[in-house]
This record gives C-alpha cells, structure tokens and sequence, in this order.
C-alpha cells in the first residue's frame, strides 16, 4: 500500500521507456505552447479585452489539461515498465488473507511481494543511475535544459528505489 502511494506521487528497468517518457513530456510541452499562441494570435486583434482574457483563460485551462493528461500517461508507462502490479497484486493478496486470518497464505503472498519489490528496488536505482549518466555524457547532442530533465528523472527513480528499499523495511517479516 505504501509503495502504491510513493508510485502514485512520483513523476518513473530500462532508460529507452524512461527517454520515450521525456519524448512524450516534451511533445507536451511544445504542443500546450502552440496552443496557447494560436489562442492568443486568434483574440490579439480584437478590440475585446474579455475575449483576450477569456483566450489567455483558456489557453492556461489546455496546458493544465493536457500536462496533468500526458503526466499520468508517463506515470502510466512507468507503472508498466516497470511492472509495480508484480508487487502491489501479491501484497494486495496478502493484506486480503491477513484480513481473514489465513496467515500462512497471507505469508506467502507476502514473500512473492517481497521477491518482486527486490527486483523492482534494483531496476528503478538502475534505470536512475542510467539517466544520471546519459545526462552527463558530453558525446550526445543535448541542450541543458534537456540534460537537466534527464538529470532530474534519473534522481527521481534513484530516489524512488530508496524509498521503495525504506518501504520494504516496514513491511513484516514473520
């Protein structure tokens, strides 16, 4: 439950799914600002100071839209990259048994969720560290700004496998 919400609050076992997410943040991005330029190009004639506000209204209104859709896509995508069902199924099943008292299977889903969580710690901190050095390899053609996201998501899923690794510290062992 607890890594359930840490997934759900971060923004993502290989650095393709994790560039095709910063692809897709970008393709976001630029399309949110040729929206809002093509709303403000259609209403800077007018003589109407509502409609230009009304547009500048509704050109903020998109590109809160569509980053919160194109962020839980990312989100999404990293879900399934990183298979997080393969540990939240097991300690859903676990919690379940728990509930009703059957606690040798609610141990055993308990193992398997502890297995899958292991394998997941180890991807999100490599999947992280790979960021972290494709930001800093000089040889690739990228701008700061670029090198700075890559940067910043491969901290984040550094990060994230810490917490994981903490999460799975609390969780019982008997």
């Amino acid at each position: 439950m607890y890594l359930y919400c840490i997934l759900n609050s971060k923004s993502f076992s290989n650095s393709t799914t994790s560039i095709g997410g910063l692809i897709i943040l970008s393709m976001m991005i630029f399309s949110s600002i040729y929206t809002i330029k093509g709303s403000l190009a259609t209403t800077s004639g007018s003589d109407g100071a509502e409609q230009f506000s009304a547009a500048i209204t509704n050109a903020r209104d998109q590109f809160e839209d569509e980053l919160t859709t194109q962020g839980q896509m990312l989100v999404n995508d990293m879900r399934n990259a990183f298979n997080i069902e393969s540990v939240q199924s097991p300690l859903n099943l676990a919690y379940q048994y728990a509930i009703i008292g059957n606690l040798s299977e609610a141990k055993s889903e308990l193992q398997i969720a502890t297995s899958e969580l292991d394998s997941l710690i180890i991807n999100l901190t490599r999947a992280g560290q790979q960021m972290v050095t494709i930001s800093e390899n000089s040889s690739l053609t990228a701008d700061n700004s670029t090198r700075q996201m890559v940067a910043g998501l491969g901290d984040a899923l550094t990060q994230l496998g810490v917490s994981a690794n903490e999460l799975k510290q609390n969780l019982p062992t008997d």
